[in-house]
């Protein structure tokens, strides 16, 4: 008897199923992978694995989106500078950290008006 079946299905085309196995001694190793081998099958087949992959796909980019302008909003010395004397009204309660960003931010993209 396992718990699985008081969660919630992440997936509609798969109900987690339960091997047991060892990777010591090799026990039941074959069938984890054909269970492996029948989730992914199961997920391309019903479609799922195709909006997993482009929601991945989605996330990956606006993740580099946000490390290019930070690593070009760092590499603007007048920019770092504002932003450490910000950073430092922040730390002692002078600016509210939302304000103290978007005046950074604005200060970044003036730069290239």
């Amino acid at each position: 008897m396992n718990a699985l079946h008081l969660m919630v299905p992440r997936r509609n085309s798969w109900t987690p199923k339960v091997v047991r196995a060892s990777a010591v001694t090799g026990f039941n190793l074959e069938r984890v992978w054909e269970t492996v081998e029948l989730y992914f099958t199961k997920l391309q087949e019903s479609g799922e694995w195709d909006g997993l992959r482009a929601a991945q796909q989605e996330k990956w980019m606006w993740r580099e989106v946000t490390n290019l302008l930070l690593t070009r909003l760092n590499r603007d010395p007048t920019v770092r500078e504002f932003a450490l004397t910000l950073q430092a009204d922040v730390v002692n309660g002078v600016v509210p950290p939302g304000i103290a960003a978007e005046q950074v931010v604005d200060k970044f993209l003036s730069s290239y008006r």
